[in-house]
């Protein structure tokens, strides 16, 4: 099983998913694959968030996105 992502590989993904580019993993620099974390229909106030996982390093987290951004 793969590390998880620090804190402040997790801001950087957030980052770059806010800002529209092309995210890259922050441990090894690979491709990525991003999907949105559906938000529960009975919750009130859910964060939009992410999913990112590593296609080369195995590597994972949920990711804060703002309002602005993808996905």
């Amino acid at each position: 099983m793969a590390r998880p992502y620090d804190a402040a590989q997790r801001r950087a993904l957030a980052a770059t998913l806010s800002e529209e580019g092309e995210p890259r993993c922050p441990a090894c620099g690979g491709r990525v694959s991003v999907q949105a974390v559906p938000r529960p229909h009975d919750v009130s106030y859910v964060r939009r968030r992410a999913w990112v996982l590593c296609l080369e390093c195995g590597r994972t987290a949920a990711v804060d996105v703002t309002a602005d951004g993808p996905p």
